[in-house]
């Protein structure tokens, strides 16, 4: 249905899961399918999955975060928003030996805000919230 998106628990998946202990972003479209986040798959010329899910669009309902058989929902069902935005960040701090990574994932609320909610991965621990910019981050959001 998609040409450059995931839509079942590939081999790939399951190594980024299992062997590099990476949190995958798990889709559901308004269908009830799933679509799941594969960064740096060989098989797609563009190695940003939020990329191509941009530039396929598909009628997205729900995002979630997994690790392994952990899963968090960000937002509910509820919120209705008007767009999505994904980004990830990391921090490392002097001195020491680790990397911390998150994800920032929003959405666009009724009354024109990004709201974006912080996890820390691949242990899905909720870090915060912030509103930010539209005008600032537009480009990483795909509209619903």
């Amino acid at each position: 249905m998609y040409r450059t998106l995931t839509n079942h628990q590939s081999e790939y998946i399951q190594e980024l899961q299992d062997d590099k202990a990476e949190a995958i972003l798990e889709v559901q479209l308004v269908d009830g399918s799933y679509i799941y986040g594969d960064d740096n798959n060989k098989a797609f010329e563009e190695p940003s999955f939020w990329k191509r899910l941009q530039k396929e669009n598909p009628p997205i309902e729900r995002i979630f975060i997994r690790f392994r058989t952990e899963r968090v929902e960000p937002f509910s069902a509820y919120e209705k928003p008007e767009g999505f935005f994904f980004v990830k960040s990391c921090v490392k701090y002097a001195g020491s030996q680790n990397t911390l990574y998150f994800y920032n994932l929003g959405i666009v609320r009724e009354d024109g805000k990004l709201l974006v909610r912080t996890y820390r991965v691949p242990d899905l621990l909720f870090i915060g919230e912030t509103e930010r910019s539209l005008r600032e981050s537009e480009s990483l959001i795909i509209w619903t």
